[in-house]
């Protein structure tokens, strides 16, 4: 950096020193006298008297020394009168221009340098300081950075934005107030429209090769433009409850699940593991599933069952990398807390949180009793939805949730209605569901009124007038039930 501002002060002097000499050039050119032989006899001879002294001067070691600091003081002064000019201040602030100045007078208290600065005397301020932040390298400190030095705007690839394919004309233009590329005019941008961007370039959509990973992935070739018509075979319905239907490849992974929305298609007889076919609509959502892409199927036809696909259990780093390519996914989460028992406060949407993390949605099933702060999960498996702008967890059944330790004692006992019993000589009925106390069935609340069979013995009758038969029939027509 020294030897790039010795140069940038070295030719300022060299114009300064040059502007001089035509100076004296013009000066002497126009002076009537000069043509004169006894002006010029005269000049010679003062020029000899100069040199004698020169000489004398240059022999003498004192005078060198003394020259020396003349010629320092000089540049220091120079220095100074750079460092005070409004615009370093303006630019860079007092303790930037302590700085330049002392990088001023190093350069001063060097034989070789000196002239460098000694060569801009004189020249304006707005001459100057750009030179000096440049050449003692400042730009970044003083706001400068706009140098478009080493900067090249060659025009990059053919690109997708979206499914906007983005390629240039041209390389582009510096801009030297930012030191950025402009390809302002250079850049041409084209919708895909119902084709897809691949590489830069609009290609026709291979309904062959069209998959919900094509649609989940901005990134792949062949994902569709919102509102495209779109055909994926083959998929394996992965949750049908409620009315809400999700499909997903064979192979699972990343971007391998899709929301369907049915519209007046008859979903009822669907279940996990049926293999179907869809043709609808690509789209983003709307309202609250804004965001979650979806087929709005205008065809489902069901050619096929198997095994209902297995959830792939993630951490939640796992997850956090790129949750949107989870999104739709059948997905499990182990070793859960419940961190959070209602994260809309006053609007209570049956959501609770976990680990910090993650929102478990009661869409598809509800988890009973409401898991409060602090109760924990060994496992909980589900739907990976979007809506309201959070990612929600969705079990689809009991099955999805293992290990709910609730904490209450009544959590997994049932007091179902009981059937009529005898109790010693009272005939027991119940009129409903027993209550939960402690872990064990209270029935009281529903004990009906009791009924004493009146089992009472048979009167005494003259012998012969009744068979035991007919005394055994009368005791049990006089029971009272």
């Amino acid at each position: 950096m020294k030897s790039i501002h010795i140069m940038r002060w070295a030719t300022i002097a060299l114009l300064a020193g040059s502007m001089a000499l035509g100076a004296a050039a013009c000066a002497d050119s126009s002076d009537p006298a000069a043509d004169d032989p006894a002006n010029n006899e005269g000049n010679n001879d003062a020029n000899n008297d100069q040199n004698n002294d020169t000489n004398n001067d240059q022999n003498n070691d004192d005078n060198n020394d003394t020259n020396d600091e003349e010629q320092i003081r000089l540049c220091q002064n120079i220095c100074e009168t750079v460092a005070e000019c409004g615009e370093f201040l303006d630019a860079c602030g007092e303790d930037v221009v302590e700085q330049a100045l002392n990088t001023c007078f190093e350069v001063c208290e060097d034989d070789a340098t000196r002239p460098s600065i000694i060569g801009v005397s004189g020249l304006p301020c707005d001459v100057v300081v750009p030179i000096a932040i440049d050449s003692f390298g400042l730009a970044d400190a003083c706001g400068g950075g706009g140098s478009c030095d080493n900067v090249f705007c060659d025009a990059p690839p053919a690109s997708c934005d979206g499914n906007t394919a983005v390629s240039f004309t041209d390389n582009g233009v510096c801009d030297p107030e930012s030191g950025e590329c402009d390809f302002g005019g250079v850049e041409q941008r084209q919708d895909c429209g119902a084709q897809v961007c691949d590489g830069g370039v609009c290609v026709d959509v291979n309904d062959e090769d069209l998959s919900i990973y094509a649609l989940q992935n901005d990134a792949d070739p062949n994902h569709p433009a919102v509102d495209s018509d779109v055909v994926v075979n083959n998929v394996i319905v992965s949750a049908n409850a409620g009315g809400f239907l999700w499909v997903q490849e064979p192979d699972g992974g990343p971007f391998s699940g899709i929301f369907v929305e049915e519209g007046e298609l008859d979903i009822s007889g669907l279940s996990p593991g049926d293999r179907v076919d869809i043709e609808g609509t690509y789209n983003e959502g709307t309202g609250g599933t804004e965001g979650l892409a979806t087929i709005e199927a205008t065809s489902i036809t069901a050619i096929g069952s198997d095994n209902a696909p297995v959830p792939a259990t993630l951490s939640f780093d796992e997850f956090n990398a790129d949750p949107e390519s989870w999104e739709s996914v059948l997905v499990r989460f182990e070793d859960l807390t419940v961190t959070n028992a209602n994260p809309d406060g006053d609007r209570d949407f049956g959501e609770f949180e976990v680990n910090e993390q993650l929102r478990v949605d009661d869409l598809l099933f509800t988890i009973e009793p409401d898991p409060t702060q602090g109760v924990t999960f060994d496992a909980i498996a589900g739907i990976m939805n979007f809506s309201f702008g959070n990612f929600k967890l969705e079990p689809r059944d009991g099955a999805d949730v293992e290990g709910f330790d609730s904490g209450d004692p009544c959590a997994d006992v049932e007091c179902p209605q009981l059937a009529p019993a005898c109790d010693g000589n009272n005939v027991v009925t119940t009129t409903g569901e027993g209550t939960c106390v402690d872990g064990a069935c209270d029935v009281a609340d529903a004990r009906a009124p009791s009924q004493r069979a009146l089992l009472s013995l048979p009167r005494r009758v003259p012998s012969g007038r009744l068979s035991a038969k007919r005394s055994v029939r009368a005791v049990r027509m006089r029971a009272v039930s």
